[in-house]
């Protein structure tokens, strides 16, 4: 997605950059939890969204750090769902943090890949129809 703007070496792109649209349809909701010395903790640190864009419905997740309780429940979301009614969402502060991955083939490595995390500082509901 931002692979472009990466190799022009930014790293950090707001969401108003990438997307025409700031409201994306919510499509599930999970606790982000802490890892310590990279095994699972039950310490919740945020939330994670994962949304859909309107025009193509690309999906990714979008991580918001301290938030310890969803807008929406994750139960209530699919209920809503079920009912086939959308959901949208749209995240303050909300950028692209691009890193590189390399992806271990036993003895080697392959090459490093550009992926994307998505974070913001909240989210919040707009409309539910």
């Amino acid at each position: 997605m931002a692979t472009i703007l990466a190799e022009k070496n930014f790293n950090r792109i707001p969401f108003d950059a990438i997307f025409k649209d700031r409201i994306f349809i919510l499509l599930t909701v999970e606790a982000e939890v802490e890892y310590v010395e990279g095994k699972r903790t039950d310490k919740v640190i945020g939330m994670k969204y994962e949304v859909a864009e309107p025009m193509d419905f690309h999906k990714f997740k979008v991580k918001v750090k301290g938030q310890l309780e969803p807008i929406i429940s994750n139960d209530e979301l699919q209920a809503l769902r079920q009912d086939q009614k959308r959901v949208l969402v749209e995240f303050i502060g909300g950028v692209d943090t691009l890193y590189r991955k390399t992806v271990n083939r036993g003895a080697s490595y392959e090459n490093p890949v550009i992926e994307d995390s998505f974070s913001a500082e909240d989210v919040k509901l707009v409309e539910t129809y």
